[in-house]
């Protein structure tokens, strides 16, 4: 399993990647739930006010990377909410708004996707991909182009990374939110490896 428990809580999210880039509850002492058959019949790690996960070292990712996740908003609370979120330069982030209005965004130094390309319904599982290579980056959701060619500058992953909040700003900074997989590459996918993801 990829999860430590202690009921239902989780107090360990582990890497299955082999290089031990593992989320625990440490510092944050606030772990989310793990329910079963949360999305589409598949176990998802439930996120409310305060809750959440960090990462148990220091997490350096220079660009190009891709990232993958699934998830599914419970709310908009208005807020820019970590989704993979580190403490300096960012990451993947809910951006107020449900619907049109809003969505994932990745804002990297002082670049960043726009983020209405990415817009949910509440409730609703939805993958995401953001490939994140500077003047090449694109993101897709749903395997449909969000935005392409979009600059998000050459900034990358440093310091300590929260799942489902932002690590360094607070706890307020929550996302009310399942979240199911968060994949994350040290390259720039390509387009069978992208569609591959995507499928599975």
């Amino acid at each position: 399993s990829s999860f430590t428990l202690s009921g239902a809580l989780v107090q360990t999210w582990s890497d299955k990647s082999g290089v031990g880039n593992h989320f625990e509850k440490g510092a944050h002492n606030n772990p989310p739930d793990r329910i079963t058959n949360i999305l589409n019949g598949k176990a998802g790690v439930v996120y409310t006010s305060g809750e959440g996960l960090l990462s148990a070292s220091s997490f350096v990712l220079a660009q190009p990377m891709s990232m993958f996740v699934v998830m599914s908003v419970k709310s908009d609370a208005g807020d820019y909410e970590g989704v993979f979120d580190s403490d300096t330069n960012h990451g993947v982030q809910w951006h107020p708004g449900v619907g049109a209005a809003g969505g994932l965004r990745v804002p990297f130094g002082a670049g960043s996707f726009p983020n209405d390309g990415h817009g949910v319904a509440v409730d609703t599982p939805y993958y995401h991909t953001f490939v994140i290579n500077g003047a090449s980056s694109y993101s897709r959701k749903q395997s449909v182009a969000g935005f392409t060619n979009v600059n998000p500058g050459s900034d990358g992953f440093s310091g300590q990374i929260g799942i489902g909040f932002v690590p360094g700003v607070g706890k307020s900074l929550t996302t009310d939110s399942y979240i199911c997989e968060i994949i994350v590459y040290n390259s720039a996918l390509s387009t069978i490896d992208r569609d591959g993801i995507e499928a599975y």
